[in-house]
């Protein structure tokens, strides 16, 4: 620590650096979990210049370490990804770590670049047979999660993956789940999700929870028959009923009289120990049924906020057409008034995730619990609060007879 107080102190411009020497600098900064945006910047712009010089190794380490600090160097990213237009036919020949380490970086920083994955994953199918099975499903997460689907690579990576299937830890093959059911590949002719079927079922006490239900979503949306009574739908079972019990406990605790701040963390704490982000579509539609919070699929609600979700991205397309509410961000509208008549709201509107606004759920009593990442500035939290910030709500009474929220 105190090595690097002085090397911050020192301020070294690093002109006398090589590109080894700034990528292994950056990637110790990262690996030690030690951010110093300023320091890391400096060093990107010297890199920028020196970008030519770099070899694949070194790329691909520098972008690892901006994305494991979460510092998106829109400077470094694009001297990077100008680089692999110009080296375009040496991407060929690059090692498979190199470019899934590039991919995974720009996917986790959110930065959409659709030139930038067609020439790494280019690459990537080059070099398919040379693939762990870690690179492979780290650049099927990568591209998923900025929606660049190549079918070329899909298909490589199922004929790949199904050929390693034992070679798969718990979670490639949920990354892979998630990849192929958000591109809507089934990739039948490969077998990969019978595959992926008979591994889970082999090996399902090796399994976290999120990586389960990834897994299973997976296998629920693409219609893939299970035993009757299996593993993973009563493991699911058990983590889904855990969790409700949570939720309703301290709901009641919370009815009776206002949660103090150990209750509060005592909540987060077992929330977050569960270690469960997302519930998959079949238990996240179970969740809001039980809860009483889901609409019906004929509520003229959801054709309207549907609407207003496709206007809102379009705003943004026109603005920025690799805007990450394209892509990244999630939207959830939001609508006050007599249910079923959604010309006649009283208030609505649309939220995306982003920073707190009308004061933060700490305003309105909430308690918001960190699911990997803080959460307090989610779609859903940033409609409810504005719901919660109109005149007819802000008392903490609830809503008056005959208006509903949705």
């Amino acid at each position: 620590v105190e090595w690097f107080r002085k090397v911050v102190q020192s301020r070294l411009d690093f002109a006398d650096f090589s590109p080894q020497n700034m990528s292994n600098f950056v990637w110790g900064l990262a690996t030690l979990s030690w951010r110093n945006d300023n320091l890391v910047l400096a060093v990107g712009r010297e890199a920028s210049r020196k970008i030519q010089d770099f070899i694949p190794q070194e790329l691909s380490n520098f972008t690892w370490a901006l994305a494991t600090l979460d510092l998106c160097d829109n400077l470094m990213l694009r001297a990077v990804a100008e680089e692999v237009e110009r080296r375009e036919d040496e991407v060929l020949t690059w090692d498979p770590q190199s470019l899934s380490n590039m991919m995974w970086a720009f996917a986790t920083l959110a930065v959409k670049d659709d030139p930038l994955f067609r020439r790494l994953l280019d690459g990537s199918i080059a070099r398919i047979a040379d693939h762990d099975t870690q690179n492979m499903a780290n650049s099927s997460w990568a591209s998923a999660m900025v929606c660049f689907r190549c079918s070329r690579w899909l298909n490589a990576v199922a004929q790949g993956a199904v050929a390693k299937i034992s070679e798969n830890s718990p979670l490639h093959l949920a990354q892979l789940s998630f990849a192929f059911a958000r591109f809507q590949f089934k990739a039948e002719r490969h077998g990969l999700f019978p595959a992926v079927l008979e591994e889970t079922l082999r090996r399902i006490k090796d399994f976290a929870a999120q990586s389960l239900f990834d897994v299973h979503d997976a296998l629920t949306f693409f219609e893939i028959a299970m035993p009757k009574g299996n593993a993973i739908e009563r493991t699911l079972t058990d983590y889904y009923e855990a969790l409700v019990r949570q939720m309703e406990a301290f709901a009641a605790r919370c009815a009776r009289k206002p949660p103090s701040r150990e209750d509060m963390a005592n909540y987060r704490k077992t929330i977050e120990q569960m270690d469960i982000v997302t519930l998959g579509g079949c238990h996240t539609t179970a969740f809001l049924r039980h809860f009483g919070m889901l609409c019906s699929s004929g509520d003229p609600f959801i054709q309207g906020a549907r609407k207003q979700i496709q206007d809102h991205r379009a705003e943004e397309a026109a603005r920025d057409p690799v805007s990450r509410s394209l892509f990244h961000r999630a939207q959830c509208a939001w609508q006050l008034g007599a249910q079923g008549q959604m010309g006649g709201a009283l208030a609505d509107g649309v939220f995306e995730s982003g920073e707190p606004k009308f004061g933060g759920p700490e305003k309105h009593d909430l308690v918001v619990v960190r699911l990997r990442h803080p959460r307090e500035g989610d779609a859903e939290v940033q409609a409810l609060c504005a719901a919660l910030n109109t005149s007819l709500l802000r008392n903490g009474q609830g809503a008056p007879p005959g208006v509903v929220l949705n």
